[in-house]
Parts: C-alpha cells; sequence; structure tokens
C-alpha cells in the first residue's frame, strides 16, 4: 500500500495538476476570508453605533466552512478522475493488478494520496481563522470539529470519484460521473425540507450533515453518514477491480 502511496503522490505533486488545485482553492478561499473580514469590520462599525453585535461564529465561522466543504464538490472530482481511468487508458492497471498486492491495498494507498492533497489544502485555508482570531474571539472547538467535518466529507467524496474513475479509461467521463453524484448530495438539502421523506429516509445532504459539525456538534448520526458512504464507494471500487482482474 506503500508504494502505490508513494507513487500517486509523486504523480500528483510531480505534475502542475496539484500545485494548481492548492494555488486556486487558497486563492478563493483567501477572497472569502477577505469578504468575511469586511462583513466584520462593518458590523464592530455598527456595534460602536450602539447596535447589538451579532454572533461572530455564526456569521462568519459557520458559513466560511460550509463555503470550503461547498468548494470541495468542484475540486475533488478534478482531484480523483484520473486515479484509475489513467491507469485503465494506458494499460497499467492491468499490470498493477497482478502485482501481490490486493486491491483493498490499491484503493486505500490512491485514497491516502488524494487526502495528502486535500489535507494540505485544508491545512493551509487555516491562515484566514488564525488572523480572524487575532481579531476577535471565535469558537475554537467548532472550528476543529467543522475540520474534522471537512475531512470526512472529502474521504466520501474521493470515494465516490475512485468509483467513477474505475468505471472509465476516461478521465472526462469519470468527473462527470463524480460531479454528478456529488451535486446530487448537494441537491439533497432541498429534499431534506420535505418533511416526510426525511422522516423516512434520514438526512441524505452532505451539506446539512457538514454544516451540524461546523455548530461545533459531533453527532454519531453524521459520522456515520459519511463512513457509511464512503465504505459504500469503496466497496463497490473494489468490485470493479476484483471483476476486472478475474476478466483479465
Amino acid at each position: 500500500m506503500y508504494a502505490v502511496f508513494l507513487r500517486e503522490v509523486k504523480s500528483y505533486f510531480g505534475s502542475i495538476m496539484a500545485w494548481a488545485l492548492i494555488a486556486v482553492y487558497l486563492l478563493i478561499s483567501g477572497y472569502l476570508v477577505a469578504f468575511s473580514l469586511e462583513d466584520y469590520s462593518q458590523f464592530s462599525m455598527s456595534a460602536m453605533q450602539g447596535m447589538q453585535m451579532p454572533n461572530i461564529n455564526e456569521l462568519l465561522v459557520q458559513p466560511l466552512l460550509s463555503t470550503y466543504g461547498f468548494l470541495l464538490l468542484f475540486f475533488l472530482p478534478l482531484l480523483t478522475m484520473r486515479l484509475f481511468a489513467e491507469e485503465r487508458r494506458s494499460g497499467t492497471l492491468d499490470l498493477l493488478l497482478t502485482y501481490p498486492i490486493t486491491e483493498a491495498q490499491i484503493i486505500f494507498g490512491k485514497l491516502l494520496a488524494a487526502m495528502t492533497v486535500v489535507l494540505l489544502m485544508l491545512v493551509l485555508t487555516l491562515s484566514g481563522f488564525i488572523i480572524m482570531g487575532r481579531l476577535t474571539p471565535i469558537d475554537w472547538a467548532a472550528i476543529t470539529s467543522g475540520y474534522v467535518g471537512l475531512l470526512f466529507m472529502a474521504v466520501c467524496f474521493i470515494s465516490m470519484g475512485m468509483w467513477a474513475s474505475s468505471l472509465s479509461g476516461s478521465q472526462l467521463v469519470a468527473a462527470s460521473i463524480t460531479y454528478g453524484g456529488l451535486l446530487m448530495l448537494w441537491i439533497f438539502s432541498a429534499v431534506d425540507k420535505l418533511g416526510f421523506l426525511k422522516e423516512k429516509f434520514g438526512d441524505l445532504s452532505a451539506l446539512n450533515h457538514l454544516n451540524n459539525m461546523t455548530r461545533g456538534v459531533v453527532d454519531t448520526q453524521d459520522v456515520v453518514y459519511f463512513v457509511a458512504l464512503s465504505a459504500l464507494f469503496l466497496f463497490l471500487t473494489a468490485r470493479v477491480l476484483e471483476s476486472r482482474k478475474w476478466r483479465g
């Protein structure tokens, strides 16, 4: 597994892909932090004039963490689309499956490599909250649980992307399938507003489960949601690889 992980990490950082994704993600998140700080300064001026100061965590921290999660929806399919599709196209996947390693080791090696890129992206965004914390007291416990939620969400999204990438030799097809699936997970937030569906199926939206964690609440229901979806798509990916090995 370590050899697969090391190879994928070198592939990511040996090309412009990972660096470009990290740079653009940080550029957008930096703009969002600057915009949030501008809102904070305006509310501070209002507070000096006797108006009630709103809750900073509800005003700035929670929306910012939720937006970071929303951005992952657009960036992660670009990160995962090549994981298996490129190897299928080049023919190296069949060679990889002949090595004395299991499908699970291949999958987890690639998963950890993609998560390394995501972890770097998210760690660098912490600078925005550090700046914010110098200006006003913020709830670091909520920020910590929010980042834990982002990591759970990233594993879930990457798992879906890996499954999509294992289905085709085309990176474009893999990215399209992943985008479609992730958008459905996000759109479910509107479906969840229909009470009878929510009572029958529970919260289906990744957004709702992330929002719970950005409030500082780590509920087992939210953790189980992300873990279950991740396990499902990792299992499906393993079945695709296993069927390819037997056909080969």
